[in-house]
């Protein structure tokens, strides 16, 4: 609600004014003020504008617009532009400190039109997203969530009936991503940087989307199909640039600058039955896929395994099919007259199917253009307890793929084994606050965990506790061709009340690179620690923290420490401030 002059309003609407200030003063940023002015525009808009100074790094402007034409219609709007003191930036060959001016808007609108005299309901959504920086509330705001680096400007037409959904849309996608290494010498004082940047631009001018639900056809079939068709644009390049003490001393582009220009057409079935007999249940399905694209990356040969060829001089056309089949086995139970006890055993064997044909000269957008070969026969054994108020589960998976270790998709296959993937196992245990998950891959090869994740959590007298494990065989994230190159990842979180109004809560994230070996944690380093002190009154709270994280900026390894203070008013809304020291960074010349 507005405050106009400070003064707390009593009517029943909202008014202009000035809301609370934040004011703060920090050893290293010096004095910051944000000052908000809210402007009632009508019962159902308004708008705010902002300010956010600090004189030792820079300041932002802001306003955010909202728009309520009726439940089912509205308009957003958030613009910020910033001018950032102390940025990290490249200037021709140098890395430097200097002011930087950066823009970032965003906003939706939404509307819903409703005819009687047709059977499909319509709504229509635009978003607006551009500008230089998605990440100016990261750097200024210094906010501990994660932010994406990914703009995507799009117009949504959708229609809806009990059976069908139609989209047309027009989306621009546009992302650019940086990654660090580091290569510092045990015995030089040289910070040498690799940097390695992304850039991809997708435009799809437009894309007609046809979905359906299954429909029933006869008493065991059924089927459903996915259709589209678009124009798509896309650019995509990668470059790798070497620093040494803040100099770029050689750049070179890793991929070369990768154009498609084309139209798909996509058509996909689904078509399933099941039949019941003798307490087993037969399933079984069929999914047949035509593509077609104007344009290929390159000319081949006719594959086999797919009906493929040339059309439109450049273009070409597949058709493919995927198959598969579920039996179910007659499911066992065994219980006591009382319930207190039961047990319950489910086998289930399955086959999926997809034949191999070239693939390497189709381009690769999204998830409609790679289909990735399988002809993988699987047994399932699921198990569940209950023992009065406990509850046990059990399920055991171990495949089989027919085809070789380097045709399989690198996140299905194990690291030695050719055709026998990972078994894995999964046990769940629930019991009055208390909660136990495990899950782990084996390799049989030679038996190794390749992987483990590992979560528990109870609740006794209000104290709530959960710690989460993450393990990855270091063999496994190179066959799985990951990003990731850490081992072990820890998540933990406690929560104590302290009193009838008091809450003490700890959440901390942890990572260990130096050993592969299973909870061998040498090394284990913090990656987030906030520790929080919560006080709810009646109708309002407030909460004292303090917060350390770690990150990169620049491929620079920064520290930073903050204590956070934030205060609710429940009929005024909340605001919250951080008082922090600026991050320690590596040796970096000034």
């Amino acid at each position: 609600m507005g405050l106009p002059q400070f003064v707390f309003p009593i009517q029943g609407r909202s008014k202009s004014g000035f809301l609370i200030p934040r004011f703060a003063y920090d050893y290293d940023y010096g004095v910051s003020i944000k000052l908000n002015y809210y402007k009632y525009l009508s019962p159902h808009a308004d708008t705010t504008l902002g300010v956010d100074w600090c004189d030792r790094k820079g300041t932002v402007f802001s306003d955010e617009f909202r728009w309520a034409r009726s439940p089912e219609c509205y308009t957003t709007f958030y613009g910020q532009y910033a001018i950032l003191r102390d940025r990290f930036l490249q200037k021709q060959s140098r890395i430097v400190k200097a002011t930087e001016h950066r823009y970032w808007i965003t906003g939706k609108d939404f509307r819903r039109f409703h005819r009687t005299d047709s059977p499909y309901d319509i709504n229509t959504l635009l978003r607006a997203d551009f500008g230089t920086d998605k990440k100016i509330g990261y750097h200024f705001f210094s906010s501990t969530n994660d932010v994406d680096d990914t703009y995507n400007n799009s117009f949504t037409t959708r229609m809806q009936t009990p059976s069908n959904l139609i989209n047309i849309d027009l989306d621009m996608l546009e992302t650019s991503r940086k990654y660090f290494s580091e290569f510092n010498p045990p015995k030089s004082h040289a910070f040498v940087v690799k940097e390695t940047e992304d850039h991809a631009d997708e435009t799809l001018v437009p894309h007609v989307e046809w979905n359906t639900v299954f429909t029933k056809l006869g008493s065991y079939f059924y089927y459903r199909h996915d259709f589209f068709v678009d124009h798509l644009f896309s650019r995509q390049s990668e470059y790798e640039r070497w620093y040494v003490n803040s100099i770029l001393t050689r750049q070179k582009e890793s991929v070369p600058l990768i154009k498609s220009n084309l139209i798909r057409l996509l058509y996909r079935g689904h078509f399933s039955g099941a039949a019941h007999t003798a307490h087993n249940t037969l399933s079984a399905y069929v999914q047949p896929t035509f593509q077609l694209v104007s344009s290929t990356a390159f000319d081949h040969p006719s594959s086999g395994n797919a009906l493929d060829g040339r059309v439109f001089s450049h273009g070409a056309y597949r058709l493919f099919g995927e198959y598969g089949a579920e039996w179910a086995l007659p499911e066992g139970v065994v219980y006591t007259t009382d319930n207190s006890y039961s047990y319950a055993l489910q086998p289930l064997i399955t086959w999926e199917y997809l034949p191999k044909f070239y693939q390497q000269n189709w381009y690769y957008v999204d998830h409609w253009d790679r289909a990735y070969s399988k002809n993988q026969i699987a047994c399932a054994l699921k198990n569940t307890w209950t023992i009065n108020d406990l509850l046990l589960g059990l399920d055991l998976t171990q495949g089989y793929d027919f085809y070789q270790r380097s045709d399989i998709f690198p996140l299905r296959r194990g690291v030695n084994a050719q055709h026998l993937l990972p078994f894995r196992y999964d046990f769940m245990l629930q019991y009055p606050k208390f909660s136990l998950d495990i899950g782990q891959d084996y390799e049989w090869k030679h038996p190794t965990m390749l992987q483990s994740d590992f979560n528990v959590g109870f609740n006794v007298s209000k104290i709530n506790c959960s710690l989460g494990y993450l393990f990855q065989h270091r063999n496994l994230q190179c066959s799985h061709e990951l990003l990731s190159r850490i081992p072990h990842f820890i998540t933990a979180n406690i929560s104590v009340p302290l009193g009838s109004q008091f809450t003490l809560s700890y959440d901390g994230q942890f990572y260990a690179t130096k050993k592969s070996a299973f909870f061998r944690l040498d090394g284990l380093a913090p990656l987030v620690h906030r520790l929080r002190l919560d006080y709810d009154g009646h109708c309002w709270g407030m909460y004292i923290g303090y917060e350390e994280k770690k990150y990169k900026e620049y491929g620079i390894g920064r520290d930073e420490r903050a204590i956070v203070f934030a205060f609710r008013l429940e009929s005024l809304g909340s605001f919250a401030k951080k008082f922090k020291r600026i991050p320690s960074t590596g040796t970096v010349p000034s």
